[in-house]
């Protein structure tokens, strides 16, 4: 005999309410920042915010669930969880960019300079170097942000780095 089968997910009760809130919550913010912008428009407000420390403006154009999947930490685990597991790894994400590691999208600059932009009807590149302070010296890092279209809003999706060595 076969029979049909149910998979049934049992959550806690409040669980989808808290859900519902932080998501109407994100899309309220976004109503008030997000706007049409070009690619080096888009990298050029990620940065600036990011120098401000404006975290909320910082993730604003930042393609998570892409950029995720680039790390090799949160590349695993975030493939193999489900839909709300998922959100919570993307929230652990974005704590850990806040911490200001080294050769991620989250490390504080001291200034930039967008050198290049190429783009399409969805594809875009942006070609940028950014310029690092240490305690006893600075940095130069020549970075190109990937960028693609999601409806007319430009996301930055992956980033690659490359170590220019010693500035003054």
């Amino acid at each position: 005999i076969s029979s049909n089968q149910l998979s049934i997910n049992i959550r806690p009760e409040g669980v989808k309410e808290e859900i519902i809130l932080e998501e109407k919550a994100i899309e309220e913010e976004k109503k008030y920042f997000v706007t049409k912008r070009s690619p080096d428009e888009v990298v050029n407000f990620t940065l600036n915010a990011r120098m401000k420390e404006e975290w909320n403006k910082f993730f604003l154009y930042l393609d998570l669930e892409k950029l995720i999947q680039t790390n090799n930490y949160f590349k695993q685990k975030y493939i193999k969880a489900d839909a709300e597991r998922q959100r919570e790894l993307i929230n652990q994400y974005k704590e850990y960019l806040k911490r200001n590691t080294i050769d991620e999208i989250s490390f504080l600059p001291t200034k930039f300079e967008i050198i290049k932009t190429e783009y399409t009807s969805g594809r875009g590149k942006v070609d940028a170097i950014i310029y690092y302070r240490y305690q006893d010296y600075y940095e130069k890092k020549y970075y190109t942000f990937f960028l693609n279209k999601k409806v007319n809003i430009w996301y930055i999706y992956s980033y690659e780095v490359m170590n220019l060595g010693a500035a003054k």
